[in-house]
């Protein structure tokens, strides 16, 4: 099963400063990011087999956009962008608007430049808490956020809204026509994309008669 790279700390400055390190350094180059993607997939269909096929062809609907790729190098962040996805895929869901990660990565950015306060910072414990769940220190964290919503909930659904307008992809779902033929990472599979139009059979080798 694959691992929550979220940090032990319950800290959440040294939560985020993990993150935003992570991002800085580029520590998932292209090979760790193939990876991690294909672990999120066989984790998704080990949860629901039925639709394995759907989730292995997923794979480039999956990979991060080439504007925030430097921050989903961050494997917390890309583990979390992959199942969201993947969890839309499994219940038939648009994976067209940003998930919790995407909309998180770019508050975090602004927030480094400029000081979040009121409804904004209200928005950035939001997407923290939907964006990494798995964090150990979550359950204080959701307190804080509580306080939050309750002074500027409204005002914090605007904002939602407005980022997942603004950072919405329509072209990134599952292709019209998905070609396979029948194996998937080499081993034959069993796929509802599968080409089942008989392929021609070529005649085996027969020597010619000695003269």
């Amino acid at each position: 099963m694959p691992l929550d790279h979220v940090g032990n700390s319950t800290d959440l400055p040294t939560f985020l400063n993990t993150v935003h390190d992570e991002v800085a350094e580029d520590l998932a180059g292209p090979l760790t990011e193939l990876v991690l993607i294909d672990d999120e997939i066989d984790a998704a269909a080990a949860a629901k087999p039925s639709l394995a096929d759907v989730f292995f062809h997923s794979f480039d609907l999956l990979r991060p956009r080439s504007a925030l790729r430097p921050a989903v190098a961050a494997e917390s962040v890309l583990r979390s962008h992959v199942r969201e996805l993947l969890a839309r895929l499994g219940a038939g869901a648009d994976t067209g608007p940003p998930t919790s990660a995407e909309m998180f990565v770019a508050v975090h950015h602004t927030g480094r430049a400029v000081p979040l306060h009121g409804p904004t910072a209200g928005l950035y414990f939001r997407l923290l808490v939907a964006a990494f769940p798995a964090w150990p220190g979550i359950a204080d964290l959701t307190d804080r956020q509580r306080h939050y919503e309750v002074l500027y909930g409204g005002r914090i659904d605007d904002l939602v809204e407005h980022l997942r307008r603004r950072l919405a992809d329509p072209d990134r779902r599952m292709p019209a026509v998905v070609t396979c033929r029948g194996r998937h990472r080499g081993e034959a599979a069993v796929c509802r994309y599968a080409d089942t139009r008989a392929l021609p059979v070529r005649a085996p080798y027969t020597a010619p008669p000695q003269a």
